[in-house]
């Protein structure tokens, strides 16, 4: 994972890009991936780990007539476009909402190991996609939530690099 870390670095600098994560499920984890990476600093904002609903309710402002839930690929582009829109130095906004307990709950009714992954830019591109990650444990679960994510950063960063003609 270090190597495609790296390479999403490179291209982020390459393209003068700043990133923000918004991790759920992965609890740091894509976070700790990025920063691991020499020179973390010239592209990576920051980030939030949002675990609990109030936590992510501070960050993502929902309209009273949401229903998708937070664990959907809908949540996921609504919360990175509105952390670009709140911060003017972000260039790049990165959101993970998973599902890691095999418990069932009451508060939703999807899979464990369900992962929903956005990626915004501030030029307008957007993309979002969901895999079933899960694994053994929870931390290989997470584990796959983190891979997962940052395979569709990096697909995300060449996507836009097309779309922009870089």
């Amino acid at each position: 994972m270090i190597e495609t870390a790296r390479d999403i670095g490179r291209l982020l600098l390459e393209r003068g890009h700043r990133l923000f994560v918004f991790e759920t499920a992965a609890g740091g984890g894509i976070s700790s991936k990025l920063v691991a990476v020499d020179g973390a600093s010239m592209w990576y904002e920051g980030g939030v780990v949002a675990y609990s609903s109030s936590v992510k309710d501070r960050y993502v402002a929902l309209p009273p007539s949401w229903t998708g839930g937070v664990v959907s690929e809908s949540y996921a582009l609504e919360a990175a476009q509105q952390l670009l829109a709140g911060d003017p130095g972000i260039s790049v906004a990165l959101v993970e909402t998973s599902m890691v307990s095999r418990k069932p709950t009451t508060r939703s009714s999807k899979p464990a190991g369900l992962s929903c992954v956005a990626v915004a830019f501030r030029s307008g591109y957007s993309a979002a996609d969901t895999m079933n990650v899960l694994r053994a444990t929870r931390e290989e679960t997470m584990e796959g939530i983190v891979e997962w994510a940052l395979r569709t950063l990096m697909y995300s960063l060449s996507r836009e690099g097309v779309q922009n003609g870089q």
